[in-house]
């Protein structure tokens, strides 16, 4: 997956850059139509659209059954065990385009929410930056002396547009470490967590472009990889779990209603589906 994703992330920067300076709802609008249009495309080629039409036109037989003879309580019965046998049947047929669909558009998504789902700080803005420790970081990152419990060894590096406000407060209980940062400058920035002997990097984004945005960044894992693609995952070892800040959630407007992008792509993507099944000539 840290494969895939160091070839998606670059691919889906490029592909984004021009809509930028756009609002998030320009973006959503054209990958709908993608979407769409390849769902359909997955539809007519994995799947058998004369058993798909079959399968609709005995559900259709069924319902007019049941509405011609509804005093026949047997034929009622027999109608309505017609149509949940053709309505399986056409969910079958179905199933096969759908979970292509799942396998493909999953990772797409994912780095779609880091380009869309969150809006960047604004210059004057204080946030805490936080690292949660692994298990056993003692042994990999040292811990300080001292009294009270022991706390790792942490430093943050920060560049010129980011600066410190407030001392780091360690919480033993959590593992966590945290630091009240403030946003000085617009600007795109890369903050090394220094752990014991080695320095890991964590991006800050001061902007109000619509550009990728990463909260956390997490060790590594498969499911990590997969659903936070947006940077890439610490080692395995390397003491710390995750590192991260709190980014405002992004809503786009659709039809005078904000609301998250990803039901805004969804409805789109069933209506273009729609629109485009006749002259892709799909059966669904």
């Amino acid at each position: 997956m840290s494969a895939i994703n160091a070839v998606l992330r670059p691919l889906f920067d490029l592909l984004l850059s021009p809509l930028r300076g756009l609002p998030a709802i320009v973006g959503v609008t054209l990958f709908s139509l993608v979407f769409g249009a390849v769902a359909l495309w997955l539809v007519k080629l994995t799947s058998n659209p004369d058993k798909v039409d079959a399968a609709k036109r005995k559900v259709a037989a069924g319902l007019l059954e049941i509405r011609l003879f509804n005093d026949n309580l047997g034929i009622i019965f027999r109608a309505v065990g017609s149509i949940l046998k053709h309505q399986g049947a056409y969910v079958v047929h179905l199933g096969i385009p759908f979970v292509i669909m799942i396998v493909i558009f999953l990772p797409i998504i994912a780095q779609l929410q880091f380009h869309w789902g969150y809006e960047g700080l604004d210059e004057g803005d204080s946030v805490l930056f936080k690292v949660v420790m692994a298990e056993g970081w003692e042994d990999v990152v040292g811990a300080d002396g001292g009294e009270g419990p022991a706390r790792p060894q942490l430093t943050l590096e920060l560049p010129e547009g980011l600066s410190l406000t407030s001392p780091p407060v360690w919480s033993p209980s959590e593992r966590e470490m945290a630091w009240q940062m403030q946003a000085d400058a617009e600007g795109e920035y890369e903050v090394g967590v220094r752990a014991g002997e080695t320095t890991h990097s964590k991006l800050v984004g001061v902007t109000d472009r619509v550009v990728r945005l990463s909260p956390d960044r997490f060790e590594a894992s498969f499911s990590n990889q997969l659903l936070f693609p947006a940077e890439p995952s610490f080692d395995q070892g390397s003491g710390l779990e995750k590192v991260g800040l709190v980014y405002p959630d992004r809503d786009v407007w659709f039809l005078f209603w904000r609301t998250h992008w990803i039901i805004v792509m969804l409805i789109l993507s069933i209506v273009f589906a729609l629109i485009l099944r006749g002259p892709m000539g799909v059966t669904i």
